[in-house]
């Protein structure tokens, strides 16, 4: 009896720690909630680059069996079924033309689009199964490459690593998302996007960063260089919040899988339309010619 009010003695100052622990952890929490949100986008982007690594791999080691497929004698080619694009799938994925109407001057320009990016999805076709029937979510995706979630301005169309340059998740812009890319943006506010040049003062520490030949080499020179971010007035990091009528700067630089050959961008762009879904219109600009 004893030793069980001991135990129970000792159980319940274990639990008045705990609780004044949690208390306090909360109390530090609630006191600066701009750390909590820098947190949980942090979370949300490592949880997409983790994805992200995966579906890469899985569609490098998918590559790697249809080249070699040939090779084999007496290999039978499969032929998967290719979804169709239907309206809603172009409804969602491409501009409306009075979009395109209202910015025809820009997209007169050499170097200038307008495209939509959606938000991302984890329900992707795997190449490797053949389904009877496609999952039910699979439907509202479109038939591109990343789903229309990921996009290259270097090839002005919807792309996955390692030609994306930009991805749309959680509310959320993303760059740099694979290991075999560097990329930072700053949100500059609700300005005109062809005021944006590269005299613009959240542009000029993007031009300070010359990268190397090899991926290891930049991102060392990257880690050691970074008091060039330091702009009074503006924020650098790999993601940025979306938000409508707001004008953005990014650069990308991309590897290919070697770590070598850097293809390098530097953008201008601002959200003209945000749907109810996340789906965004986005006008955009190359600020110099891509390097690479």
């Amino acid at each position: 009896m004893k030793l069980f009010t001991v135990c129970m003695r000792a159980s319940l100052a274990i639990m008045a720690v705990a609780c004044m622990a949690d208390a306090a952890s909360a109390q530090r929490a609630g006191s600066n909630p701009g750390n909590r949100e820098e947190s949980d986008a942090r979370r949300e982007a490592e949880i997409m680059r983790r994805t992200m690594a995966r579906e890469d791999e899985q569609f490098r080691r998918t590559s790697e069996l249809r080249r070699s497929a040939p090779n084999r004698p007496n290999t039978p080619t499969l032929f998967l079924p290719t979804r169709k694009m239907t309206a809603e799938h172009k409804r969602r994925l491409y501009p409306t033309d009075a979009e395109r109407a209202s910015l025809a001057a820009l997209l007169r320009e050499d170097g200038a689009g307008l495209m939509r990016l959606l938000p991302y999805t984890r329900c992707t076709a795997d190449p490797r199964i053949l389904h009877v029937e496609p999952p039910p979510c699979l439907e509202q995706v479109p038939p591109v490459a990343g789903g229309g979630s990921f996009y290259s301005f270097r090839k002005k169309k919807h792309n996955v690593a390692p030609q994306a340059d930009i991805a749309l998740h959680e509310n959320t812009f993303n760059v740099g998302f694979m290991k075999h890319m560097l990329g930072l943006l700053t949100t500059v506010g609700d300005v005109p996007l062809e005021s944006v040049t590269l005299e613009t003062d959240a542009v000029r520490p993007f031009l300070k960063f010359v990268p190397a030949q090899t991926q290891q080499e930049t991102a060392q020179e990257f880690m050691r260089s970074r008091a060039w971010l330091k702009s009074p007035g503006y924020a650098y990091g790999p993601s940025a919040p979306v938000r409508e009528n707001a004008t953005y700067v990014l650069r990308a630089i991309a590897f290919d899988p070697n770590g070598t050959k850097p293809k390098d961008v530097l953008v201008a762009f601002r959200v003209t339309r945000k749907d109810r879904d996340g789906a965004v219109t986005i006008a955009w600009k190359q600020l110099q010619k891509p390097k690479s």
